[in-house]
C-alpha cells in the first residue's frame, strides 16, 4: 500500500481511475475553510495537478472518452430550496481544465455522474417539476456534448427516494448498478440491479442485491427514508 495524497486537513471525497489506469482523478477539500476541487495524479504519486482552478465547489468527476472530464460544479448560483447549500449540477471541461461547459440545466443538484457504455454520462438528479419536495432522485442521462438528456430509470416510481452512485454493469448490457437511498439524512441504503427494459418506473425493474436493507417507498411526507437499524457504516456518504 502506498499513500498518494495526505489529506488530514481536510478531506478527499472521491476518486476515479483513468481508462488505461495511469491517472486518478478526485474530489479533495485541502481544508475545511476551502471549497472542494478537482485534482490529478498519476497513479504512481507524481504529477499532482488541480484540473478546475475556479473558486467554487467542484466534485464527482469521471474520465469521458473524448479526454476529458465531466463534473459537478457550483458555478451556477444557485441554492438548495430548504437548504442553505449550494446546487452544483453537471458540467464538462477538456483534459486540462480548459473549456468549461454547463451540460445540465437543472436548478437543483445533480449527483454522481459515470460514463456508460454508450458513451453518455450517467447521473442522478433532484427537481422539483410536478411533485413534492423530496422524491424523487432519478436517473438520467445526457450526451457528453450536452444533448439528448433523457430520463432513464426511476422518474416516477414509489420507492426508495434516490438512486444515486449509478454505474453501468460490464457483461451485463442494459443493467445498472446504484445504491437506493433516501432524500434527508445519512447517504446509506441498499444496493440495487435496475433492469430498464422492464419498464423506466417499474417497481419490478428493481431488485435489491442486499435485502438485509429495508427499501421503505415514498410515503406521505415524501421523504422515503431507505435503511436498516442493523447497518453500522454507510454505503455511500456525501
Amino acid at each position: 500500500m502506498k499513500r498518494l495524497i495526505d489529506a488530514a486537513e481536510g478531506v478527499i471525497l472521491d476518486c476515479q481511475v483513468s481508462y488505461d489506469g495511469s491517472q486518478i482523478l478526485f474530489s479533495w477539500k485541502r481544508a475545511m475553510n476551502e471549497p472542494f476541487g478537482i485534482w490529478r495524479i498519476k497513479a504512481d504519486g507524481s504529477g499532482l495537478t488541480r484540473v478546475i482552478n475556479h473558486e467554487s465547489n467542484n466534485m464527482n468527476a469521471c474520465w469521458l472518452p473524448d479526454g476529458g472530464d465531466a463534473f459537478l460544479s457550483d458555478l451556477k448560483p444557485a441554492f438548495a430550496y430548504s437548504w442553505t447549500s449550494t446546487s452544483p449540477v453537471l458540467y464538462r471541461a477538456n483534459a486540462d481544465g480548459s473549456h468549461v461547459i454547463r451540460l445540465s440545466a437543472n436548478y437543483l443538484t445533480d449527483f454522481t455522474p459515470s460514463v456508460m457504455r454508450d458513451g453518455r454520462i450517467l447521473f442522478s438528479r433532484w427537481e422539483h417539476v410536478d411533485r413534492p419536495a423530496i422524491p424523487i432522485q432519478s436517473l438520467w442521462a445526457v450526451n457528453p456534448d450536452g444533448i439528448m438528456l433523457s430520463g432513464v430509470f426511476g422518474n416516477r416510481v414509489l420507492g426508495p427516494a434516490t438512486f444515486m452512485e449509478a454505474r453501468d454493469i460490464p457483461g451485463m448490457p442494459g443493467k445498472i448498478l446504484c445504491v437506493m437511498t433516501s432524500h434527508n439524512g445519512p447517504r446509506r441504503g441498499a444496493i440495487g440491479l435496475m433492469d430498464p427494459d422492464k419498464g423506466g418506473n417499474s417497481q419490478d425493474a428493481i431488485r435489491n442485491l442486499t435485502p438485509e436493507i429495508n427499501i421503505v417507498s415514498v410515503d406521505n411526507s415524501g421523504r422515503g427514508k431507505c435503511w436498516s437499524m442493523t447497518c453500522t457504516s454507510d454505503l455511500v456518504m456525501r
